[in-house]
């Protein structure tokens, strides 16, 4: 006959068994059901630049270093698409809540009129107050390289390196995506009728953020 204590080990074993044969079902089944990692173009780095946010602090690539960003491309006195640019970022800030290695960064295409003071107030107009959230502006040729230059996006063109205050002005509503190395990782659609385009924008940062490259 078999000894009552020899029945428990057996009964413990069979239950520990059992137990890592669901484990490994379980995990199984997550991996399957794993949301596929989000098409990420490499389209260059971002090149080294200086410029100020609506607080009047110095603000450059090597602030951002290590951190996933996104850039926007607005300014102030746009009425039509900037508005909505910036409603979408402040949706993608919302998402993103918690995220303390995201940053968001909007750069005014039209930085003579748009000073720290003027950024400042329009942040705060638009509801888009984040401690992660810097608007920048600064000398027209250093904003028209970085944006025409280092993102390859349309950034006001002659009317603002001219620096005559005409408006409106012709510019990307993009968002840019940008690794922890400064590489550029994909462009999302803004605006009417592309709420795929911050949803995909969010994805793929959720996945940076997560993934160390």
């Amino acid at each position: 006959m078999e000894s009552p204590q020899r029945s428990v080990t057996f009964s413990r074993l069979a239950l520990a068994l059992a137990g890592t044969v669901v484990l490994a079902a379980v995990l199984a089944l997550a991996w399957v059901l794993r949301p596929p990692a989000p098409k990420l173009m490499e389209a260059g780095a971002v090149p080294a630049f200086h410029l100020t946010d609506q607080d009047g602090k110095s603000l450059g690539l090597e602030d951002l270093k290590g951190k996933v960003w996104v850039a926007s491309f607005i300014y102030t006195r746009c009425r039509t698409s900037c508005p909505v640019v910036t409603a979408d970022m402040a949706r993608l800030a919302r998402a993103l809540r918690g995220q303390k290695d995201l940053r968001l960064v909007s750069v005014s295409v039209d930085p003579t009129h748009d000073t720290p003071a003027v950024l400042k107030a329009y942040a705060k107009d638009m509801g888009a107050v984040d401690p992660r959230w810097s608007f920048l502006t600064g000398k027209p040729r250093a904003v028209y390289d970085l944006v025409q230059g280092g993102f390859h996006l349309s950034a006001g063109g002659p009317q603002m390196l001219k620096n005559k205050g005409a408006v409106p002005l012709m510019h990307s509503t993009k968002l840019a995506l940008v690794d922890r190395r400064g590489h550029i990782r994909g462009y999302f659609d803004t605006g009417y009728g592309t709420k795929g385009g911050v949803r995909d924008a969010e994805r793929a940062a959720r996945w940076l953020l997560r993934n160390t490259e």
